[in-house]
């Protein structure tokens, strides 16, 4: 898939670059994630990996304030992403969160501080505003 075609991602379905759904991600791999968003009001993003239970697959995922307006245009990336150094094998799903404006969005961001400080649940972030997308497979070997 190519993310110059946007006919052939969903709108909030997050992906990441270069792979298809189920192709194999390695465990030093490093990758983009990335969303063709019909949102347009957005105060940060969230895109990254998350295990079946939520937990983040991703190391150290963060907030992006975007550079500019976001819109349907084009796509919106993640900055470069790794794998945590502890993941597991199996499948990952590619991950896509957001707030929508400022109001609220100093709760917001201390909600999602303490998930990943306590390596909790992505999904419970915002829920409203969360969505999931590709899954893909880690491999086996350490």
């Amino acid at each position: 898939m190519s993310a110059k075609d946007k006919t052939q991602h969903s709108y909030n379905k997050p992906y990441v670059t270069g792979k298809s759904p189920n192709d194999v991600i390695e465990r030093d791999d490093t990758f983009t994630v990335e969303v063709v968003t019909d949102q347009i009001q957005i105060y940060k993003y969230l895109l990254c990996l998350i295990y079946d239970n939520g937990r983040p697959a991703s190391a150290d995922p963060v907030l992006i304030a975007p550079e500019k307006p976001v819109g349907p245009q084009e796509p919106i990336k993640s900055g470069l992403v790794k794998l945590r150094p502890d993941v597991e094998a199996g499948k990952v799903t590619a991950y896509y969160s957001f707030i929508h404006n400022t109001k609220d969005a100093e709760d917001a961001e201390k909600k999602f501080n303490k998930l990943i400080a306590e390596g909790m649940d992505l999904r419970t972030f915002i829920p409203e505003n969360s969505f999931e997308g590709d899954s893909y497979i880690v491999n086996q070997r350490a």
